[in-house]
């Protein structure tokens, strides 16, 4: 795992790793999603994938997914 993501813990459920990525408020001292390449490499991470592709567009729906999940 990448070091800037080894602070994480891995829950075994993606959408429990994607709520503990930082957020809004109090959270946002912990946010780790600030552009496409930080979401690629997580999703890369967490679904064990090579190579996955984000755009800056996928950021906001990446992130309001983690607001409901959390």
């Amino acid at each position: 795992m990448p070091p800037d993501l080894r602070r994480r813990f891995r829950g075994g459920r993606q959408a429990i790793d994607l709520a503990h990525t930082g957020g809004e408020g109090e959270h946002a001292r912990w946010e780790i999603l600030h552009g496409a390449a930080d979401l690629a490499r997580f999703l890369g991470v967490i679904l064990e994938q090579p190579t996955v592709t984000a755009a800056d567009a996928d950021l906001a729906p990446a992130r309001a997914l983690r607001a409901v999940v959390d």
